[in-house]
């Protein structure tokens, strides 16, 4: 089991690479299309549904990373009030939630793709590819995101069921 969290952890690390790339590639394509439009008058109709597409993908395959790292958005407010055991269940409780939506959006992602791919859909735009090659993100990022709650939710499980020390519970109270 660890070496298979070694994988999947080093898979995460990958697609955190890739959607820096990603930024960095919608950086410079946004760059060359300011410069040529400015200096030359000529304009890159295709440069738009590129960045739209790269957002998508961006988004899904680094979404598993940034979660590894807990650097998703958290309500700071609720949690800071409460003591570190129930800060941890809270934690598991939501982590379990999210996986189940995450279960939820990977099934239909995967519905959406095979349906695509059976259909042969084709986006519509001045780039015409199939749609399943970026739909196909959603059901493969979902995953991994899935993944990364369930080992979330064991850790804080695993935290909030260890008993507190006897001083731990002197030190909260005053």
């Amino acid at each position: 089991m660890k070496t298979a969290l070694r994988i999947l952890d080093r898979i995460l690390d990958y697609t955190a690479y890739i959607a820096a790339a990603i930024i960095i590639g919608m950086m410079l394509l946004v760059s060359l299309q300011v410069a040529l439009r400015a200096l030359f008058r000529f304009q890159m109709v295709w440069t738009i549904e590129i960045i739209q597409y790269s957002l998508v993908v961006m988004a899904f395959i680094g979404a598993a990373w940034l979660l590894r790292k807990e650097g998703h958005v958290v309500m700071d407010f609720v949690l800071n009030r409460l003591n570190e055991r129930r800060r941890n269940w809270l934690n598991a409780y939501t982590s379990i939630f999210c996986a189940l939506l995450c279960l939820l959006i990977f099934y239909f992602g995967l519905t959406i793709t095979v349906d695509y791919f059976k259909i042969n859909y084709r986006y519509q735009g001045t780039i015409e590819f199939p749609a399943w090659m970026v739909q196909l993100i959603v059901p493969l990022g979902t995953f991994m995101l899935f993944i990364q709650f369930i080992r979330r939710a064991n850790g804080y499980w695993k935290k909030a069921s260890v008993p507190q020390k006897k001083e731990a519970k002197v030190a909260e109270k005053t």
